[in-house]
């Protein structure tokens, strides 16, 4: 589910977790 976040051109460690949160809720 953080692939849509490593295919930005540019992301940086708060876009990951940012990414990494909401598919955490997503899925819980």
């Amino acid at each position: 589910m953080i692939s849509f976040a490593v295919a930005q051109p540019s992301f940086t460690a708060a876009d990951i977790a940012t990414s990494a949160d909401e598919a955490f809720h997503a899925v819980v």
